[in-house]
């Protein structure tokens, strides 16, 4: 048995993701910056490649973070199915089978 049913379990998976984005948006500039500076060592085209790189690596940075949003308000607005386990849970009285009509 779980300690955390599946409506908590998504709910930490989405709270872990949210967790990295800053994480991410960083990891995105540094890796657009110093791609830029070996841009430019490599065309001796200082400062420009960095520049380049910078701006790369914020719009990446960006875009992931507006992938996230929009794969959380997805998921905020998708309907949770009951799981059996919840259903064994549910407090309400079972819905009364409708009459057969059989001879």
């Amino acid at each position: 048995m779980s300690l955390i049913g599946p409506e908590g379990r998504k709910q930490l998976q989405l709270a872990a993701r949210f967790a990295t984005a800053g994480l991410e948006l960083s990891i995105a500039i540094v890796v657009g910056y110093f791609g830029g500076r070996a841009i430019d060592g490599w065309l001796e085209t200082t400062p420009y490649g960095a520049y380049f790189g910078l701006i790369l690596g914020v719009v990446a940075g960006f875009r992931n973070l507006f992938l996230l949003a929009r794969s959380a308000s997805q998921s905020a607005s998708a309907p949770s199915i009951p799981s059996p386990d919840d259903r064994q849970n549910d407090p309400s009285p079972p819905s009364p089978e409708p009459p057969t009509d059989t001879p």
